[in-house]
């Protein structure tokens, strides 16, 4: 049997009998390659080699020269699909060996992380043991059952997995296979969401896949552990019974971490409005392409940033602090380079209503807040860069103004 992992191919080329050997294909996972391994020819004549492939089994519309070398790395991969590669020699006049026997590889990793309606979706729950492999399975009829997922915890505990097919289906049974699970009870219940995470990923036939979940992109916990069954992608809800605004996702195949996908909730950009309330306006000068950090303290002794403002031109910045209006004192003060004795005004503002503009970004990002009258026209409010997960709160003071006001979020660069 042929494979991806430290399987040989034979191949004929030039001399009969002569045996051409890719030894191994592994992906570095974060950059979607495979590396290709084989013996050198034993034929005189050979003077180098090429590996074709393509996404179709038998079709192969790329073709790599790596000369006389006995390996090669494919770069570019795309995720979730699956490649087909075969090998040839060459000689100096151009004559090409027929092409190897296949090898065939999917390239794991996350695709998507998306919103789903999670209204009357099944959960199962049941009893698992360490290392064990457990398959769920569905069925409509209780004739032809399918396999679902294929489980393996690293841990002996309580397992719950969300059917998302159930949502759309009027009747659904299940059970549980596997060589120890005579007998195991298999726990339904419903799940109702309006909106939930929906997990995209692929990987070859047999990978382990772990799907990992992070609230800050530093730590990290396991949700669930697939052995996967076939080429074709897996969909997995997050089933957590929490509002979520922002989630990290990523996938570990076969000890390789894929760089992790971003969940954006359904209120990741969200706008109240602010009625007869009092806070405080801060102005300051800021110059094209540097950037400033506002911070404030209640005591002058702990101080919290409340924003990384960056400049595109030479301009005013004018902020409303929104946690003012609750604060019986605040200071604040600017930090950045050369911003000596850089001057903060400081004033009160009210007005009937003002528009409060919240959202999440990843920490890191840089961010443009843009505003809209029309939702045709936009214009840069404030460009920031995001050091925390939670939300960010920008008090819109022209809003106060305007019988309607339009937002959304741009990258900052």
């Amino acid at each position: 049997m042929l494979g991806v992992q430290n399987q040989n191919l034979s191949v004929r080329v030039l001399v009969a009998g002569w045996i051409l050997l890719i030894a191994s294909a592994r992906a570095t996972f974060a950059s979607s390659t495979v590396t290709l391994i084989w013996d050198p020819s034993p034929d005189s004549r050979v003077v180098g080699y090429a590996v074709w492939y393509g996404t179709t089994s038998g079709v192969y519309t790329v073709r790599l020269d790596v000369g006389n070398r006995t390996s090669a790395t494919v770069s570019n991969l795309s995720i979730g699909k699956t490649y087909y590669f075969v090998a040839t020699a060459y000689t100096a006049d151009g004559l090409e060996s027929p092409p190897s026997n296949e090898v065939e590889y999917t390239v794991p990793g996350l695709l998507t992380a998306a919103r789903a309606s999670a209204a009357r979706v099944a959960v199962l729950e049941f009893q698992a043991l360490r290392d064990e492999t457990v398959a769920i399975e569905a069925s409509d009829d209780l004739k032809s059952w399918t396999t679902l997922y294929q489980l393996r915890p690293n841990a002996t505990q309580t397992l719950q997995i969300a059917d998302p097919e159930s949502a759309y289906l009027p009747k659904r049974f299940y059970r549980l296979a596997g060589p120890l699970v005579g007998g195991r009870k298999l726990a339904l219940r419903q799940f109702s969401a309006p909106v939930v995470p929906k997990l995209s990923f692929a990987a070859a036939p047999g990978a382990v896949v772990e799907i990992q979940v992070s609230n800050d992109r530093k730590h990290w916990t396991t949700l669930q552990i697939f052995e996967l069954t076939s080429h074709r992608p897996l969909e997995f809800l997050d089933a957590t019974p929490s509002e979520i605004p922002m989630r990290f996702y990523r996938t570990a195949v076969n000890g390789m971490t894929a760089a992790e996908v971003i969940y954006f909730g359904p209120d990741a950009l969200r706008c109240t409005m602010l009625a007869h309330k009092e806070i405080t306006v801060l102005r300051f000068w800021a110059t094209a392409g540097e950037a400033i950090t506002l911070q404030a303290s209640e005591d002058l002794i702990n101080w919290t940033p409340l924003f990384e403002v960056h400049a595109e031109t030479n301009k005013w910045i004018e902020l409303a602090d929104p946690a003012s209006e609750t604060s019986m004192q605040r200071f604040y003060r600017l930090s950045g380079t050369n911003i000596a004795h850089r001057k903060i005004e400081l004033a009160r503002f009210r007005a009937p209503a003002i528009a409060k503009v919240s959202f999440v970004v990843p920490p890191g990002d840089l961010v443009q807040l843009q505003a809209s009258e029309n939702l045709t026209n936009w214009r840069t409010l404030y460009r920031l860069k995001v050091h925390t997960n939670w939300w960010i709160e920008i008090v819109d003071l022209e809003s106060a103004w305007l019988p309607q006001r339009f937002y959304r979020l741009a990258p900052g660069s």
